[in-house]
């Protein structure tokens, strides 16, 4: 029997081409292992950070937000859920599992909303109002001048009273009144001045 030898590379060991591939899944392999290892891939480690956030830390997010949208629609609405989330917050600090939290949640908010958002109504907007009113009110009396022509059929027309440009009204018909006519404030209708001309102005 005649044995030929063949020119070229010795073949791997493992028997040529079931070796290649035998190399191939091993390479395969550790590539895997080594995306799959700490610090081997981003979207593991995303998604370890993701896994590392807690519902109590979401709740405190949700609260600060819910403030900042406050700002822009006051009513202390908002505010009243924003107190809500802040105690479901605090108390997922405690054992008490997610619907323990939905529940402080629900309580807290309805509390706010009947308890505390009243308060703060009174506290801040209705005295808001009245300070609006007293300083309104408190323009009767005081004298303006005429900066608008009041005509004599509409009887509209603007004054100046205390540095301020208001829409007037004349309190009873007449003769139209011309710019640079001094007027006094008779009456204040919303943010309408019911005017009438000073005795004495010609």
């Amino acid at each position: 029997m005649v044995w030929w030898k063949t020119e070229g590379p010795t073949p791997p060991p493992g028997g040529g081409f079931a070796g290649t591939c035998n190399g191939i899944a091993k390479r395969d392999r550790r590539l895997q292992r080594s995306r799959g290892a700490p610090g081997g891939g981003s979207f593991n480690s995303l998604s370890r950070r993701r896994d590392h956030v807690s519902n109590w830390q979401i709740w405190i997010v949700a609260s600060a937000l819910l403030l900042v949208a406050e700002m822009f629609a006051p009513g202390f609405w908002l505010a009243s859920v924003a107190v809500g989330c802040l105690a479901a917050g605090l108390a997922g600090l405690l054992p008490i599992g997610l619907l323990g939290q939905v529940l402080v949640f629900a309580g807290t908010t309805v509390g706010s909303l009947f308890g505390l958002r009243p308060v703060l109504v009174r506290r801040f907007l209705h005295s808001r109002g009245m300070e609006v009113r007293t300083n309104t009110e408190a323009l009767v009396g005081k004298s303006g001048v005429v900066v608008q022509r009041f005509d004599p059929v509409t009887r509209l027309g603007r004054v100046k009273v205390e540095g301020e440009d208001w829409r007037g009204a004349l309190i009873e018909g007449g003769a139209a009144l011309e710019p640079g006519t001094r007027v006094m404030v008779v009456q204040v209708d919303g943010s309408t001045l019911l005017v009438e001309k000073e005795a004495g102005d010609s």
